[in-house]
């Protein structure tokens, strides 16, 4: 049985990335390698190559400085202008030699880094080795030359799209990194030597690896609760379609893996073991930001050694990988057949997941799945072992836990020691790799010692063995993270805004009506007038989820209600589009089993009752105009809170009409120019 990924081990080298949607000046003299003096000063941009050595104490990767409750949306607009700088950049190749011996040197890289002492951008471009070097942490550095007057750099971690980070540096100012732009080549072109069609068909990717910049608590709740709603989305789908479980005969598939663990194998395939036994929750920490900052689009770039793609870390092979597997032997999930595409969506990642845990449970011995299904959440570190390393991973798994005395109906997950419910202390004191067991003194750790030379098994089964354990000791760790996400929630800020955009932006100014969203720290905005631009406007602010049916953006998932359905004759809103009446609203996840319903109006600016008013028409008139204009085109929302019950709902909406309580009799005599008799205006009594 083929498995999830290669292993959890440190990623030192990317191999070429996937490319998902989403003319230079040439060097013709060879390039010179000038060792700095000593191998302690950082690379100077300068028209030289450089090659630097890396210093003990490397440049910090620095963090905002700001209000804590605020300091999330800070950093979340910075990536988004970011963002929209660097796809105005354009890549510097550099190309060596003539003739048939010319040559791509490198791969350029740009950086959008923010000065916090003038409040400004700058891009840094750097040219990287390619192909990728072999780069290990506190190995031999990386060579890289810096185009970037007056900046110093210093490589951080990584070589591929994923998680290639450099530190930049301002003179004595430190600068932040919020955004990076990588290109992904095309592989056949290179090997055929077609070096200028690699750098014409070069497909950028504006994607932003993980910084100490970018991590922040919130991002660590957000992320966390994001996996679990997505991983309760993936499992209520398989419930739909009702597709049964191959380990358990006559059960679900939907019924056979919590949420609890596939969020918990979503964070540990993007979590190294080395940066486990060094940092603990950090480790976990950073995955779990990224997601938060990123959602959909955290780890769709990232690529082991063995080729596994995406956040779920799935192979291909030549269409003989775990992907292809899951497809064939799962087709009641409706897995997308593309592996590229299945493989780095999460939502379709985590399905094909739980189609693997079921194939992966079937092979295991009887006693084994019988334990798991009793207690499906801990024991879920067998399949998780299975994901990593196939059946014979839970056979080495089953005998190094004998080994150390540890029944596996005696397993738990890490206790929650932390000062809220369902944390822990990010100084455990305990060296991992680890399992957790119940006995006489409560849950306590035991952890994996070395055996005996004179003992020891063949060195790849050791090393195996190891990983197995710390897999384990990963998910039973993680694991005790979930039941925060189950605990009573606080209450929730939810910013919601209406915007009538006029024109889809352009009769103003685009950018500011997108500066305009991110200053009001709207979660979800009702755009009225979005003239094509919706997808366009949502990208500019920062926004992952759109609703063209409604026009509605949002910071958190959107999802379709399926309700408000029209019969016969019945009016048609205006409210949605000219085109499409059959959903009246959307509902928002704000946390994992919470949602709001939301919909959005525009109401006919036909017949304006103020002009009727100002033209001299009487009450009775301006009333009768605006019950046959607006009032029919407003009256299918007055139903929905009957339908939606205690479920919070929020119309938003331009409804081309005063408010009642603006033309009240006691406003009247103080704008009489204007108002020339209080109305009770229908649509807002309503």
């Amino acid at each position: 049985m083929l498995t999830g990924c290669a292993s959890t081990e440190e990623i030192a080298d990317e191999p070429e990335p996937t490319y998902i949607a989403e003319t230079t000046d040439e060097v013709l003299a060879a390039p010179t390698s000038v060792p700095l003096s000593g191998g302690t000063e950082a690379a100077r941009a300068s028209d030289e190559t450089v090659r630097i050595d890396r210093p003990k104490n490397g440049l910090a990767e620095v963090v905002v400085e700001t209000k804590a409750d605020d300091r999330h949306e800070v950093i979340r607009d910075l990536v988004v202008e970011a963002r929209n700088l660097l796809r105005k950049v354009e890549l510097q190749y550099v190309f060596t030699g003539k003739g048939r011996r010319e040559t791509l040197r490198g791969r350029p890289v740009a950086f959008a880094l923010w000065s916090e002492a003038s409040q400004s951008w700058s891009v840094a471009h750097v040219e990287i080795p390619r192909p990728p070097v072999r780069w290990r942490p506190g190995g031999r550095p990386m060579p890289f030359v810096l185009r970037a007057p007056g900046i110093t750099a210093q490589h951080v971690k990584g070589t591929g799209a994923e998680r290639l980070m450099f530190s930049f540096r301002k003179g004595d100012e430190p600068l932040k990194v919020y955004g990076r732009k990588f290109p992904v080549f095309d592989s056949k072109l290179i090997a055929k030597r077609r070096w200028r069609a690699v750098a014409e068909t070069a497909k950028p990717i504006v994607y932003l690896p993980f910084t100490a910049d970018t991590l922040d608590p919130r991002f660590v709740t957000d992320g966390r609760d994001y996996l679990r709603a997505t991983a309760t989305r993936a499992i209520e789908e398989l419930r739909r379609a009702a597709v049964p479980s191959s380990a358990f005969p006559g059960k679900l598939l939907a019924d056979v893996v919590p949420a609890e663990v596939i969020m918990t194998l979503a964070v540990i395939e993007q979590t190294d073991d080395i940066d486990f036994r060094r940092t603990q929750l950090k480790a976990f920490e950073e995955v779990l930001s990224q997601y938060g900052l990123k959602r959909e689009e955290a780890y769709r770039f990232s690529i082991s050694r063995a080729k596994a793609i995406g956040p779920m870390q799935f192979t291909n092979r030549r269409g003989n990988g775990t992907y292809a597997l899951v497809v064939r032997r799962c087709p009641g999930a409706r897995l997308d057949p593309n592996f590229e595409r299945g493989a780095t969506d999460l939502l379709n990642a985590m399905k094909a997941a739980i189609c693997l845990f079921d194939i992966e449970l079937r092979q295991m011995p009887a006693q084994i799945r019988e334990a798991y299904w009793d207690n499906k959440t801990v024991l879920g570190i067998f399949p998780v072992a299975a994901y990593n390393g196939g059946p014979r991973n839970v056979t080495r798994l089953r005998r190094v836990l004998d080994r150390m005395g540890v029944s596996i109906t005696a397993l738990r997950a890490a206790p929650a020691t932390g000062t809220q419910p369902g944390t822990i202390t990010s100084d455990l004191a305990v060296p991992c790799p680890c399992v957790w067991r119940e006995g006489p003194d409560g849950v306590t750790p035991v952890v994996h010692r070395k055996v005996p030379k004179h003992h020891q098994p063949a060195r790849g089964a050791l090393v195996i063995s190891r990983r197995a354990v710390t897999a384990a000791s990963l998910a039973l760790t993680v694991l005790a993270l979930a039941p925060a996400a189950l605990t009573q929630p606080a209450p929730l800020e939810l910013r919601v805004m209406t915007f009538n955009i006029w024109y889809g932006g352009e009769q103003v100014n685009f950018a500011s009506v997108a500066e305009v969203i991110r200053a009001a720290k709207a979660d979800v905005v009702g755009i009225q007038e979005p003239d094509g631009n919706l997808y366009r406007l949502a990208d500019a602010v920062g926004f992952a989820h759109v609703d063209p049916r409604r026009n509605l953006i949002s910071r958190f998932p959107l999802f379709d209600s399926g309700l408000g359905r029209r019969t016969g004759s019945d009016p048609v809103p205006s409210s949605i589009t000219a085109l499409d009446a059959s959903h009246l609203y959307a509902w928002v996840m704000v946390r994992p089993g919470e949602v709001v319903a939301i919909a959005n109006t525009h109401l006919s600016s036909a017949d304006y009752g103020p002009e009727a008013v100002r033209d001299g028409a009487p009450l009775a008139a301006v009333l009768e105009l605006e019950q046959r204009v607006r009032v029919p085109q407003v009256e299918p929302f007055l139903a929905l809170p009957e339908i939606l019950k205690d479920i919070p709902l929020f119309l938003t909406g331009d409804l081309n009409t005063p408010s009642h309580r603006d033309w009240s009799s006691a406003v009247q005599p103080v704008r009489s120019e204007v108002i020339r008799y209080p109305i009770e205006w229908p649509v807002t009594r309503r």
